[in-house]
C-alpha cells in the first residue's frame, strides 16, 4: 500500500492528485501505527502536523505568486521534519520509540524530500539570485544542528534521532545531484538504519538490558552492532562513505566550494560523536553496570 502511494505521488500530473496521494500515505501510515497497538500522543502530533501541512499545500497550490514554490517546499520540509521545522520530529521520536522513529526517518521522508527539491527548482532565477541559495541554507543548517545536538548526548537512540536530521541534509544534496543517487542513498540509509533497529530490539527489554545482552550472548552480536554503527556513520570503505564522496565531488566540480567544504568537515566531525557514543557503551557501561 505504501508503494502504491509513493508511485501515486511521483506520477501525479496535478497538485490535487498529489494532495490525494499524500493524504492516502498519511492514512496508510497511521493504520500501520494503530495496528501495532502502541498509539499515543506521538501519533496525534504526527497527524496534526501532517494534516496542517497538507492543508497548507492545498491552499498554496491554488495561488500563482512567484514565492509559492518556496512556500510549498517549506511545507514539505515540515512534513519531513527537516531543520528548522524539526521540533515535532524530535519530540514524537522520543515518545514513539525505535520503530516509530525508524519509519519516520526512512519511508515517511522519501516522498516529502523529493517533492521539496522538485519545487525548489521551480523558483524564478531572480529569486534569491538562484534557486539553490535557500536549499544550501537548509543543508548547512541541518548539518550544524544535527552535529551540535549529537555532541550533547550519550544515548544511542538520541544519536540516531539527531543524525537523522543531518542525513536529511545529505539526502537533499543527493537529490540535487540526480534522482538515481537520491533513491540509492535512501535505500542504503534505510537498510543500515533498519539493521541497527533489529539488532537493538531483538532481545526486548530496556535499552540497557539490550546492550547487556550483546555482551552476555557472545561476540557475534557485538561485532554486528558495532559494524552497523560504523556503516551508519559512513566510515571508509562503507557504501555511505563512497556516496558522500561522490556528492562532495559534485559540489566541488559545480563550484559550490563552501557547501563541499561544509559537507566534508561535518562528515569528519560526525565520526567523533559516533565513536564517542560507541566507546561509552562498549567500554564504560559494561564495566560499570554489568560487572559489579
Amino acid at each position: 500500500m505504501w508503494c502504491y502511494t509513493f508511485v501515486w505521488c511521483i506520477s501525479s500530473v496535478s497538485f490535487v492528485f498529489l494532495w490525494q496521494g499524500l493524504a492516502l500515505n498519511l492514512v496508510t501510515f497511521l493504520l500501520v501505527c494503530l495496528l501495532s497497538k502502541k498509539g499515543g500522543w506521538q501519533f496525534f502530533v504526527y497527524f496534526v502536523v501532517q494534516s496542517t501541512a497538507s492543508l497548507l499545500f492545498l491552499i498554496l497550490s491554488q495561488t500563482s505568486y512567484a514565492v509559492v514554490p518556496l512556500l510549498l517546499s517549506s511545507v514539505f520540509m515540515m512534513k519531513a521534519g527537516v531543520v528548522p521545522l524539526h521540533n515535532w520530529f524530535v519530540s514524537s521520536s522520543k515518545k514513539g520509540g525505535w520503530q516509530f522513529f525508524v519509519q519516520l526517518s526512512t519511508l515517511q521522508k522519501l516522498i516529502p524530500l523529493w517533492l521539496c527539491i522538485s519545487l525548489y527548482k521551480e523558483l524564478p532565477a531572480s529569486f534569491f539570485w538562484s534557486w539553490d541559495k535557500p536549499v544550501m541554507l537548509v543543508v548547512i543548517t541541518g548539518l550544524v544542528f544535527g552535529l551540535f545536538s549529537a555532541l550533547q548526548t550519550l544515548s544511542i537512540f538520541m544519536l540516531m534521532v539527531y543524525s537523522s536530521l543531518s542525513y536529511s541534509s545529505w539526502l537533499i544534496c543527493s537529490c540535487l545531484v540526480s534522482a538515481d543517487l537520491y533513491f540509492l542513498f535512501m535505500v542504503v540509509y534505510c537498510l543500515i538504519l533498519w539493521a541497527v533497529y533489529f539488532l537493538i530490539t531483538a532481545e526486548g527489554g530496556t535499552i540497557k538490558n539490550r546492550m547487556a545482552s550483546f555482551f552476555t550472548y557472545g561476540s557475534i552480536k557485538v561485532t554486528a552492532f558495532f559494524l552497523a554503527m560504523l556503516f551508519l556513520a559512513g566510515f571508509p570503505p562503507t557504501p555511505l562513505f563512497f556516496l558522500k564522496i561522490y556528492i562532495m565531488k559534485y559540489f566541488v566540480v559545480s563550484q559550490w566550494w563552501v557547501v563541499g567544504f561544509v559537507l566534508m568537515a561535518f562528515s569528519v566531525v560526525s565520526y567523533f560523536y559516533y565513536m564517542r557514543v560507541l566507546l561509552s557503551w562498549f567500554l564504560l557501561t559494561p564495566l560499570k553496570d554489568y560487572k559489579s
